[in-house]
């Protein structure tokens, strides 16, 4: 009996572990996916600003 609780033991054990482990590796992906977008905008947003910058420039002295 207690041999049969030990199996059952361990194979949760083992079940839970394996739940953890994907889990984890979800975990992982969803933030290096997110790490992923957020430096793609930017670094667009970086190769854009010198183009606001100057159509900035040139607006404030169209109206100065």
């Amino acid at each position: 009996m207690f041999n049969d609780l030990g199996a059952v033991q361990a194979t949760e054990l083992q079940s839970y572990l394996e739940k953890r482990a994907i889990l984890s590796i979800s975990d992982y992906v969803e933030q290096s996916t997110v790490s992923s977008a957020l430096t793609e905008t930017v670094l667009e947003l970086t190769q854009q600003f010198p183009q606001y910058q100057q159509q900035l420039s040139c607006n404030s002295r169209e109206a100065g």
